[in-house]
């Protein structure tokens, strides 16, 4: 089911939610994937203006479970400062190594559907046809 012209899909699964979303590049990727968790969460923000910037160096065994990693990063940041980073600079991206800085708007409260986590089950990262694709399921 489309919603919008969004750069994922969502998919009914019981418990959870299943979204797909695919990039040219493995960055734009990771920001739909990122994208759709905003959406998901629906922040209300503050009147406080944009965050500081935030590191994130990640290392994973492939390209799957650092797309898990970065999403999972960005909850816990969210849930830490309240925050909604989705100011997202993606310096180095390989299929092993994710760095770079986030920075966000804080919020009042997330609105939307408790993510609880982002789970590695189903989770699949694969190159086809000349775009990057992938399948995450969110655990709410």
């Amino acid at each position: 089911m489309a919603h919008n012209n969004l750069p994922f899909t969502v998919e009914e699964h019981t418990a959870d939610i299943k979204i797909t979303t695919q990039g040219t590049t493995q960055k734009e990727l990771f920001l739909n994937a990122a994208e759709s968790l905003w959406y998901f969460l629906e922040p209300v923000y503050s009147d406080q203006p944009l965050s500081r910037e935030l590191p994130i160096t990640l290392h994973a065994d492939n390209i799957t479970y650092l797309l898990v990693d970065f999403l999972s990063e960005l909850i816990t940041y969210a849930d830490t400062y309240n925050t909604a980073y989705t100011v997202i600079n993606l310096n180095e991206l390989t299929q092993f190594r994710c760095v770079g800085t986030i920075a966000g708007f804080p919020v009042e409260r997330f609105s939307g559907i408790e993510i609880k986590g982002v789970t590695y089950h189903q989770a699949d990262v694969t190159f086809k046809d000349g775009q990057w694709h992938a399948q995450i399921i969110y655990d709410i």
